[in-house]
């Protein structure tokens, strides 16, 4: 596709793959800016329920506007290929900053707020991600946070009141079963109705590797990584490093309880926790 024009889209470049869709670089030749294309893979590009739903999601993710989330431009069919023209947004994945490193405490602190930030407004937009990961986090050149993927990839295959093709999915699709499965929440591993709280979890999940360096649930294999997030409690954060202190430990612990009721109700719960711990911006 490289080199061809899809509408008013010039694609310039492949820079990400996925398990259901891939990603490009293009310019847009009527308003002169770079965006990303994303398509459906080759495979749910013949499923017209997923083509639908596809379209539809990114139609509704046009509502999200914050300047922590991606912006979705617009939603197109051509050719019976579907896509997602979105914001461009260079930078490094919070995958990739992990992997060089244990993050300074006031970055950690500084990334999830604005994370939480961009949840909460999603969330008021009956809105839930379902898949917060590193990966679906950019860090960007000016130091700002943006959430990618917002509710796009979780949704297209399965109706609300039937997750278990997703949680098939998820699991044996090449290269997702840790990368997607290590940050569910209890209740998505069980097949169970998510709301906000799951999207808590798996941020909680994130928090703790970016303060260790250490996933709190990662085993050798999928099946052992679900049952940990199932049944087993994470090793306390003051074991991998002396900044944490008890009350960020208490918010962490609280990100990670097994039950929804246990933990947070909303993100906007979390923020105001986590802001007792960060400088007035």
């Amino acid at each position: 596709m490289i080199g061809t024009t899809i509408g008013q889209y010039k694609i310039l470049a492949k820079i990400g793959q996925g398990g259901m869709a891939e990603v490009f670089l293009a310019q847009d030749t009527n308003l002169d800016r770079k965006v990303a294309l994303k398509f459906l893979s080759q495979e749910l590009q013949k499923n017209p329920t997923a083509r639908t739903r596809f379209v539809r999601e990114g139609n509704l993710g046009r509502a999200l506007k914050h300047p922590n989330l991606c912006q979705i431009y617009e939603t197109d069919e051509v050719e019976e290929k579907a896509f997602i023209a979105m914001e461009y947004v260079p930078g490094e994945t919070l995958k990739e900053r992990i992997a060089r490193g244990r993050l300074p405490l006031n970055q950690v602190l500084g990334t999830v707020i604005e994370i939480v930030e961009a949840l909460e407004k999603a969330h008021g937009k009956g809105f839930i991600h379902r898949d917060i990961k590193p990966s679906n986090f950019i860090l960007t050149p000016e130091g700002q946070t943006k959430v990618m993927d917002f509710g796009l990839a979780r949704r297209i295959l399965t109706d609300s009141s039937d997750t278990s093709s997703d949680w098939l999915t998820t699991l044996t699709s090449p290269g997702m079963a840790v990368g997607t499965l290590a940050y569910m929440s209890p209740e998505q591993l069980r097949s169970q109705q998510v709301d906000v709280r799951s999207d808590i979890f798996s941020l909680g999940v994130v928090l703790y590797e970016m303060l260790t360096d250490v996933h709190p649930f990662m085993k050798n294999g999928p099946l052992e990584t679900a049952s940990a997030i199932l049944d087993e409690s994470p090793v306390p954060l003051a074991r991998y490093t002396a900044e944490v202190t008890p009350r960020l430990q208490q918010i962490v612990k609280k990100m990670l309880e097994k039950s929804p009721d246990d933990r947070y109700r909303r993100i906007r719960e979390v923020k105001v926790d986590l802001s007792e711990l960060t400088p007035v911006r």
